[in-house]
């Protein structure tokens, strides 16, 4: 059986924040609030800072 991977680097924009908690994704900004439960996906998600345009988003998904 193949695991297939795949990683997908963001970039947040200024003005924009994003919360992560138990795969629950809140993305408040200057148009509103989403929030997203991505629970049933298996995937990795994390903030990254330090970044050369600000804040990040790291997203790894595996499919087995």
């Amino acid at each position: 059986m193949k695991d297939i991977s795949s990683v997908e680097s963001l970039t947040i924009p200024e003005g924009v924040t994003v919360a992560i908690k138990s795969r629950i994704v809140t993305v408040e900004g200057p148009r509103g609030k989403l929030v997203k439960n991505v629970g049933h996906v298996q995937m990795d998600i994390q903030l990254v800072s330090g970044l050369d345009d600000g804040l990040g988003l790291d997203v790894v998904a595996v499919v087995v």
